[in-house]
């Protein structure tokens, strides 16, 4: 690879940027945008960045309109702090015209084409859908957990409920496939769209089951007659005492006994039979030969030989079923792919890695090169960001796309940092582009940390002949890039701490963990305190492998007063405060469950102690006291809901300074304050009571419970803090000082299914299931999990700016480690397999030996690495320095405050109440919530429950009722899912079936016609219509007036004066609310409410005049009128020509309960057309 010149390398062609650590690889690309530009004319939208994370986009974007800006102020004023942008400047042979070109790009940026991989196929499908035979409304989804659930679960009845109950028993019992999790897991793991499933096999018939359940039959029945003789043989003196038991002690009866009940369970009716117990061959006569003392003869019985022969089939038939769960998982991953495929189709939904296969293959299909010139017209020029976390299928795309020699492609990745395996990235990928490219380039100048820190960590990579295990990627020394770079101390960056053996035998992993994070403790403690103060907590990172490690440092740094913050991607309901919320939850729904109520006290929530709790205990009122708390939490939680109740127990109960006071109290107080918004969300939009809120959180809190990402740990307060960070996280980061703690974790693969990469030139990624060459692919695949550990150490010691601290010793299961192979591995005495050679050498090394190997790398590095041996000399416990108080001033408010403005509604007019303007009106203010029915006076719709539940029930079964699809096979399922979800019971649904039929065929009155809401098609009507429109400040008053000068002949001559009553301060603002329904039929508009309010028993009481009693005792006139008015306002902003007499149709106000078909649209319907003079008249009042 030669050097790359960013002002000079050519703009053509495909070529590949090696960008190493702190190399400017962000600022390389931000440079090649702005040459693109200037050099060659290439507007803006057509030059496409990617890169694989949202976050990286915004950060691009942001780099780059940056450049652009500096370049042109380097085009006006000249820049001489950034040579790139000088020179480019002077090159510029029309600088007006250059000037004109950066402007228009800085314009333009909006329209820049920067994307993650997903973004840009998604625009791919989208803008090309016909092409690519997508639907225009296909969802893109980002959780596919439930699809994968519902695949595996099928395939489990599908392929093990009809088994033999001897291949499941087995495969429960012996672990093989402990149930559909396992299944769901696999698929989890597999990360890539194509990959290789071995071996190849067919399901074959278990041959040896029917012979093993013959033999089974005859020993069960012969066992209950032959017991007590096989009791006795079993005693026989000629049987050694060390396998059945010594006949000086009580020790052979022990064991016999211990057989005879195996054996009694065994062989009972009940029994599975399979796979023999434990024991099961010292029954064996076999096993008895075998275990007689010398010269002796064995016992004999024809148990024993009937359990010979069982024992021999049992085998046999162990791996037939073996291999039969084989066949069955192979066989899973094809089912499932085509299942997956199927319910995506039905669905018309699309997950993220579908949107890159989907491309792929049209790219390949035919007519695939007609697409990929359209785009490459469309794109003059592709950059590529973090190229080594591509996989086979991106880059099959970028290649099949920009691959022309008449095309521009740079790709800018280091292979060195290829630490996204488990997301699917694929390092090989990367490598077969350098294979493929060109042109190929390297950045070596590392723009970010310490000359001597750099040469350090030269000296380190270059210990071993290939650092990072293959050959294709070699490590390129690095250079400073700032000459200017000035060191803050004579100390030596670059600290290596050895952990010796203790007496002669390696360090537990465990104890490892604990005495490291000590030191780190104290080291840390240490410089914080030091006089020159260096490095404030801010400055100083912790980068650890795994949450759980995370943790243990958090809590040395914690006892030692250190401020500290974890920069994890745990999940909230793995959370300590997850499981507390859920006990105290479960005492509050059950305030009279003694134990609960107990264990609630104890959570930290509540703060009390053993001894605390007891002292309460003894205090009668005092217990009874907080027994009152939890009632009325239970009380507040059923009636005003989980928010209003959680919010009186977090401030009653002063949990909030309760948490604060503990030492990690910053991050338990946000991981509780993120699960009560959680609950409350969830309580809202699934309307979930108390015992469905707890049930959720049970089954969030389930091990098997998919963790999204959006229930991810939220990040707290890191001011002055040591960050705590995994090293997948830190990638991109950088910090002054970084400790590399853990670093040695072994290279040793483990779990059901062995993933690696195929040793042939394809190297294409594969999974052995259980192969006859697993053991050969399971070294393949620990050699590349040891090439990822060095990478991840290479990420690690490179995120330092100026000092870096890597801890290296004589610990337990770290001879396969990164460290061990770089420091210790010859590979001049390699044998074969590089992990066993690995492991053999390293346990070959004594203690004094490790050390001098770090000794020679010390001396190596020309005085820029230091090495201690741990312990290191203790230091005081660290505390936060003071300081003098800063003299605080506030500043004084001299404005006034508007209180008359606010957002306004119809329920916020007619009561007094404080109504949550946010939500739709409901029938809510006329009739308590649900009565109890007694069923057995059968069902109709007067005796269906009354209230705001029964209200949300029947809007919602309206909104999502298809008016001209009302079958009842569509139908009754709908109805019994909605009436389950309000807590109804679904005998109901015959009831509320009709009453939809009654309701949609009903003929609808209006001035012209008669049509019935059958005839309205779901395009043309519109379901909760939210609006706003501004207000001027008016008064009861106000609408009095209106209303008596031009109400219409439907309203009631005495509505005006009711109007009078309304209390409300006059308002200016917004008015708000929602229409129920909004339809078009026949060229006009037309608006319905709903109301589900019970005014009788029967159909009569339902007529005309009660209707009118109703509309005006509960304002709904005024109601629809605010409506009216808002729908007009609509229309005549987005309706050119509309007209208010000639398209505005009339409103409904339907009073479901009351309308019948067989009596008419004379009960149960109040329609009206309200006139313009009131509608000009409001607007004239009502708006500014």
């Amino acid at each position: 690879m030669q050097p790359f010149d960013l002002l000079n390398t050519p703009l053509r062609g495909t070529n590949l940027i090696e960008a190493g650590a702190g190399t400017g690889k962000t600022y390389t690309i931000a440079g090649l945008f702005v040459r693109l530009i200037l050099e060659e004319q290439v507007p803006v939208e057509k030059i496409l960045v990617v890169t694989f994370t949202i976050a990286a986009t915004e950060e691009l974007k942001d780099r780059i309109r940056k450049k652009l800006v500096q370049v042109k102020s380097g085009l006006i004023y000249g820049n001489e702090d950034d040579p790139f942008i000088s020179e480019l400047s002077k090159r510029q042979s029309d600088s007006d015209r250059a000037l004109q070109r950066i402007d228009e790009a800085i314009i333009d940026f909006d329209r820049a084409a920067i994307f993650t991989i997903h973004g840009f196929c998604q625009r791919i499908i989208h803008e090309n859908a016909f092409e690519i035979g997508s639907l225009f409304d296909t969802e893109l989804a980002a959780d596919q957990s439930h699809f994968l659930q519902e695949v595996t679960d099928d395939f489990w009845r599908k392929h093990f409920y009809r088994a033999p109950k001897e291949l499941v028993n087995y495969a429960l019992s012996a672990g093989k496939i402990p149930g559909p999790s396992f299944f769901h897991e696999l698929l989890n793991r597999i990360n890539a769209p194509e990959i290789l499933i071995i071996p190849e096999m067919q399901v074959r018939p278990l041959r040896n089951l029917k012979s093993y359940r013959a033999c089974l039959t005859k020993l069960t029945s012969s066992w209950a007659k032959a017991r007590h003789d096989v009791a006795d043989l079993l005693r026989d003196p000629s049987l050694k005492g060390n396998i059945y038991g010594s006949l000086s002690s009580n020790d052979r009866e022990l064991k016999i006994a211990s057989m005879l009940e195996s054996m009694d369970r065994f062989v009972e009716s009940h029994s599975i039979g399979f796979p023999l117990f434990d024991g099961f061959q010292r029954f064996t006569h076999q096993k008895l030969s075998l275990s007689v003392k010398k010269g002796l003869e064995p016992p004999n019985h024809e148990i024993f030989h009937l359990c010979d022969e069982l024992l021999q089939k049992g085998e046999d038939l162990k791996k037939e079923i073996e291999r039969r769960l084989l066949s069955l998982k192979i066989e899973f991953f094809k089912d499932s792919k085509a299942a997956l495929k199927k319910r995506k189709q039905e669905k018309n939904i699309l997950f993220f890695d579908d949107l890159l296969l989907l491309v792929k293959q049209t790219l390949e299909a035919d007519g695939g090169d007609i697409l990929a010139t359209a785009i490459r017209r469309q794109y003059q020029a592709a950059l590529v960001d973090e190229f080594q976390d591509t996989d086979a299928v991106q880059y099959h795309i970028f290649s099949k796309l920009f691959s022309k020699p008449t095309s521009i492609l740079f790709m800018i990745g280091d292979p060195k940092q290829a630490i996204y395996g488990f997301r699917g990235a694929d390092v090989f990928s990367y490598l077969k582009a350098v294979q493929d490219a060109r042109n190929k380039y390297t950045l070596t100048h590392n723009w970010r940390s310490d000359p001597k820190l750099i040469s350090a960590v030269n000296s380190l990579f270059s210990s071993v002949q290939n650092p990072f295990v293959f050959k294709d990627i070699p490590y390129e020394t690095a250079s400073p890039g700032n000459d200017l770079f000035r060191a803050d101390t004579e100390e030596k960056p670059f600290r290596i701490w050895f952990l010796p053996a203790e007496e002669n035998r390696p360090i537990p992993k465990e104890d490892a963990y604990h005495l490291i994070s000590e030191q780190v403790g104290q080291e840390i403690s240490r410089m914080l305190q030091q006089e020159s103060r260096l490095f404030g907590a801010d400055d100083i990172a912790v980068l650890v492998r795994t949450n759980r490690q995370a943790q243990i440092v958090k809590t040395y740094l914690t006892r030692k007063d250190i401020p500290s913050v974890l920069f994890q991607s745990g999940n909230i309901f793995d959370s300590h405060e997850a499981e507390e919320i859920q006990t105290l939850l479960l005492s509050i729904a059950e305030p009279g469950h003694e134990g609960r109520f107990r264990t609630a006290l104890s959570c930290d929530l509540m703060g009390f102690t053993g001894e605390s709790l007891q002292s309460a205990e003894e205090d009668a009122s005092r217990w009874e006291g907080y027994r009152s708390h939890f009632r009325e939490y239970h009380e507040i939680w059923n009636d005003q809901g989980f928010i209003r109740m959680f919010r009186m127990l977090m401030t009653r109960e002063k949990a909030k300074e309760r948490l604060l006071s503990l030492p990690d109290g910053e991050r338990r107080l946000t991981n509780l304050l993120h699960l009560e918004e959680l609950l409350h969300q969830t309580a809202v939009d699934k309307k979930l009571g108390i015992s469905g809120l707890i049930k959720w959180l049970s089954e969030q809190r389930a091990p098997s419970s998919p963790r999204l990402e959006e229930h991810q740990l939220r990040l707290e307060s890191d001011e002055n803090s040591v960050k705590i960070v995994t090293i997948h996280k830190s990638k991109g980061l950088e910090y002054p000082v970084i400790f590399c703690p853990f670093c040695w974790e072994a290279s040793l693969v483990r779990g059901s299914g062995i993933l690696f990469h195929t040793d042939d030139e394809n190297r294409r990624l594969a999974l052995d299931l259980g192969s006859k060459n697993l053991d050969h692919h399971s070294g393949i695949a620990q050699e590349e999990l040891l090439a990822e550990n060095l990478r991840l150490l290479y990420v690690a010691v490179t995120r330092a700016i100026k000092r870096c601290y890597l801890i290296w010793g004589q610990i337990r299961s770290a001879e396969t480690s990164a460290i061990a192979y770089l420091l210790h591995f010859s590979p001049s005495s390699a044998t074969g397999s590089i992990l066993m050679d690995l492991k053999a050498q390293y346990s070959a090394l004594s203690g004094e030996k490790l050390y001098n190997d770090l000794k020679a790398l010390q001396e190596r590095s020309g005085g820029s690495i230091e090495l201690e041996t741990l312990p290191l000399k203790g230091a005081a416990k660290y505390s936060i320095p003071s300081c003098e108080p800063e003299k605080l001033e506030h500043k004084r408010f001299s404005s006034t405050i508007d209180l008359s403005w606010k957002i306004s509604s119809y329920s916020s007019l007619i009561s007094r109440r404080i109504k949550d303007t946010e939500l739709p009106d409901r029938d809510d203010n006329r009739s308590i919530d649900s009565e109890f029915i007694d069923s057995r006076k059968g069902f109709n719709i007067f005796r269906f429950p009354k209230g705001a539940r029964a209200g949300l029930f029947f809007h919602e079964i309206f909104e999502q009722l298809d008016f001209q699809n009302a079958s009842p096979q569509i139908c009754t399922p709908m109805i019994e899912e909605k009436l389950r979800d309000y807590g109804f019971d679904t005998e109901w649904r015959e009831t509320v079936y009709q009453l939809i039929q009654n309701v949609i065929s009903i003929p609808l009155p209006t001035d012209i016609n008669h049509f019935a809401l059958s005839a309205i098609s779901s395009e043309n009507r519109i379901n909760e219509m939210e609006f706003y429109f501004p207000l001027h400040p008016f008064s009861p008053q106000t609408l009095q007036d209106i209303f008596s000068e031009h109400a219409g002949i439907r309203i009631s001559t005495g509505f005006p004066d009711r109007l009078e009553r309304l209390v409300f301060s006059p308002a200016s603002g917004f008015m708000k609310g929602y229409m129920d329904l909004v339809f078009f039929h026949e060229g006009r508009f037309f608006l319905i409410d709903w109301k589900s309010n019970h005014l009788g028993s029967k159909i009569d009481e339902y007529g005309k005049e009660a209707l009118n009693t109703a509309m005006g005792e509960d304002y709904y006139i005024l109601q629809y009128h605010l409506y009216v008015l808002a729908l007009d306002l609509y229309l005549t902003q987005r309706l050119p020509g509309y007209h208010y007499s000639r398209d505005f149709g009339g409103v409904f106000y339907l009073f479901i309960r009351g309308i019948d078909t067989d009596r008419g649209p004379e009960f149960g319907i109040y329609s009206d057309q309200p006139n313009i003079e009131m509608i000009d008249a409001l607007k004239q009042a009502l708006l500014p």
